[in-house]
C-alpha cells in the first residue's frame, strides 16, 4: 500500500476531554463512524465517557446516533464489520443494530477476557472467556487467537467477491485487535507471559506482520475482482503503543508526543493494564497489581511503569493532574463507490 497510496503523516483525533491526555480506541472508533462529527460533534457529545467501555459495561454507542454504517445503509449500501467493535456488546448496543448488516469479530479488546491457556487475573471463577461474535451469536469462546486472521481474511474476501458479483455498493470497516495485549494473566509475570514472548519467540512484529498479510488479502481480493479502481481505501492507526506495558507493548517508532512529556507532572505514573501506582522513595516508579496472588492475600506482584508522558498510546489507566491548560485552550481534531477501511 505504502507505494500506491496517499500516505498523510500528519493526523489529529478526537480529545475526550481537556482533563485526560489519552483517547481511547472506542472513542476514535466513534468519531470514525459517527457522521454528526462532520458537523463538529465530540464523542463526548455521544456519552463515550470517561473511558472504554469495560467488558460489563451496560451501555454503548446509543442508538439515536446515526452512523456511517447507517447512512450508507440508508442509500442501498452493503456493510459488514471485521473485527473488534468496543462501542458496547449488549444486544442494543451491537453493531448489526448500529448500520451494518454483518458482524464477526470480538466484542471489546484483547484483554477484556481470559483465554486458553490464559486466565485473567480477575476472572476469579473463570467465566470472563473473551468471545468471538457473528452477528448477535457467539460462535466461540474463548475465541481461538491463533486462527483469527484467517477467519478475519476470508469473511472480508467473501463480502468483497458477493457484493463486487452482484454489482452492489458496500461498506467493509475491518478494526483489528492484533496489536493488543492480552489481560494481566493469573498464573506468571505479566511481562514474561504477554503474548509477545515465550512461544517460539512470537513478537510484536509477526502480530503486525500478520495484520499486514489481512490487508494483503483484501487489497488483492479489490484487485482480482475489478473493483480496486473503484473503491476508497483507509488505513488508520490507533493509538500507537501502550508504553506503559514496555515488553507487550510494541514500538513508538520516531514519534515522541513531546507535549505530554513536557506538560504532566513527573509524580504521575502510568502503569500496565490491572496495576496501580504504588511508589515509595527509593522506586518512584513501582506500580502493584490491583490484587494479590491467588491464594496469598500477603503477596502482591510488582512492576515498573514509565512517566505518563512516555505514555504516548492508550493511557486509559491514568489521568493527567497538573497538566497545563490555558483557559478555552483545546486539542483539535480532524482525523466514498466502495469504501474499504482499515483501524487498528
Amino acid at each position: 500500500m505504502h507505494r500506491t497510496y496517499l500516505a498523510f503523516t500528519k493526523f489529529y483525533s478526537t480529545h475526550m476531554s481537556l482533563l485526560r491526555s489519552h483517547t481511547p480506541s472506542n472513542v476514535k472508533r466513534l468519531s470514525l463512524l459517527n457522521m454528526k462529527r462532520f458537523t463538529g460533534k465530540y464523542a463526548v457529545r455521544s456519552g463515550v465517557y470517561p473511558s472504554v467501555f469495560a467488558n460489563d459495561a451496560a451501555f454503548g454507542l446509543m442508538p439515536s446516533e446515526l452512523t456511517l454504517a447507517q447512512y450508507l445503509k440508508q442509500e442501498g449500501w452493503s456493510t459488514l464489520v471485521v473485527g473488534k467493535w468496543h462501542l458496547g456488546h449488549r444486544e442494543p448496543y451491537l453493531p448489526t443494530r448500529q448500520g451494518f448488516d454483518e458482524w464477526l469479530g470480538i466484542p471489546y479488546h484483547m484483554s477484556g477476557g481470559s483465554l486458553d491457556n490464559h486466565v485473567c487475573t480477575y476472572d476469579d471463577d473463570q467465566t470472563w472467556w473473551l468471545p468471538l461474535y457473528e452477528n448477535e451469536k457467539i460462535v466461540e469462546q474463548p475465541v481461538k487467537i491463533n486462527d483469527l486472521a484467517t477467519k478475519y481474511a476470508s469473511k472480508a474476501r467473501e463480502f468483497i467477491e458477493k457484493n463486487t458479483a452482484s454489482k452492489q455498493p458496500f461498506l467493509l470497516y475491518l478494526a483489528f485487535s492484533h496489536v493488543h495485549q492480552l489481560c494481566a494473566p493469573k498464573d506468571g509475570n505479566e511481562q514474561s507471559t504477554c503474548q509477545w514472548a515465550g512461544d517460539g519467540g512470537k513478537t510484536f512484529g509477526d502480530a503486525v506482520e500478520e495484520m499486514d498479510w489481512i490487508t494483503g488479502e483484501v487489497v488483492k481480493t479489490l484487485d482480482l475482482t475489478g473493483a480496486a479502481n473503484d473503491t476508497l481505501v483507509i488505513f488508520t492507526s490507533d493509538n500507537g503503543p501502550w508504553l506503559a506495558e514496555q515488553s507487550c507493548s510494541g514500538s513508538k517508532g520516531p514519534w515522541e508526543g513531546r507535549w505530554l512529556a513536557n506538560n504532566v507532572d513527573q509524580s504521575c505514573t502510568a502503569c500496565p493494564h490491572d496495576f496501580l501506582p504504588d511508589p515509595v522513595e527509593d522506586r518512584p516508579r513501582r506500580c502493584r497489581l490491583k490484587r494479590p496472588s491467588p491464594g496469598n492475600e500477603n503477596q502482591w506482584t510488582y512492576l515498573d511503569g514509565v512517566h505518563c508522558g512516555e505514555d504516548v498510546g492508550l493511557g486509559s489507566v491514568w489521568e493527567v493532574r497538573g497538566a497545563k491548560h490555558e483557559r478555552g485552550a483545546h486539542l483539535k481534531c480532524c482525523k466514498l463507490s466502495h469504501f474499504a477501511i482499515f483501524a487498528i
